[in-house]
């Protein structure tokens, strides 16, 4: 024959391997077995459902939501004591840890309490509610000003921009016509064009937080616009 049966040993592999890139020029092998015992890297995707559930479930709750079933709080409760578990089991083995999935919650109930809740706090979206949420909230020492990171940025612009408009306008280079760029020069000038800056950035800040805010508002913000602010800002 000329294709011979390949022996038993050959048939059954423990072992799967995939070829994933791993940089510009090289490949990474990722081994999977059939145990369902995979990198713990595996995890994020459900822990950033569990994260987004979380967040809509607060948000839902705060907001007296009463139309979500009561084994969607039930279910994401069975899904953050797994994670606790799991946090616990990596801090404690640190690299050699490794995600059983066999032994694992299954993920398709966590995704159907994220879905009836993503559905419950329409408008709003859940990318939007976890970025609001002071529990997972990005922690630095200008958080007081909002959770929002955008936010915090523009405010901060905005500050500068407020005192540069106000320490220059005491300047006695700023008159009716220290500004004519036609009429003036050297420090006069510069000191004035310096003022208008301050001037056009103060209210191109005070335009994109006003138009952020009320996404915000309505719970539909999205981070991956942010770029959009700052070209606005450049523009005046």
């Amino acid at each position: 024959m000329d294709n011979p049966a390949k022996p038993a040993a050959e048939k059954t592999k423990p072992i799967e391997e995939i070829s994933t890139k791993a940089g510009k020029n090289s490949t990474k092998v990722v081994k999977k077995e059939e145990s369902g015992v995979v990198d713990a890297s595996c995890t994020q995707i459900r822990d950033l459902f569990l994260k987004e559930a979380k967040s809509m479930t607060r948000y839902a709750m705060s907001s007296g939501m009463s139309e979500i079933p009561d084994y969607v709080y039930a279910n994401i409760e069975a899904f953050s004591v797994e994670y606790e578990e799991r946090e616990r089991e990596k801090h404690r083995l640190k690299g050699a840890y490794v995600f059983d999935q066999s032994k694992a919650l299954d993920i398709v109930k966590l995704v159907e309490a994220h879905d009836l809740l993503s559905n419950a706090i329409k408008p709003a979206t859940p990318r939007t509610v976890l970025l609001l949420d002071p529990v997972f909230a990005d922690r630095s020492a200008f958080s007081w000003l909002s959770p929002v990171p955008l936010l915090r940025r523009l405010m901060i612009v905005a500050f500068l921009s407020l005192a540069g408009f106000i320490g220059i306008a005491l300047s006695p280079y700023v008159s009716e016509t220290g500004g004519n760029i036609f009429n003036s020069n050297g420090i006069p000038l510069l000191v004035n064009l310096m003022f208008f800056v301050c001037s056009a950035a103060l209210g191109a800040c005070f335009s994109a937080l006003f138009q952020a805010n009320s996404y915000i508002v309505s719970g539909v913000f999205d981070p991956k616009f942010e770029p959009s602010y700052w070209i606005r800002l450049l523009v005046g």
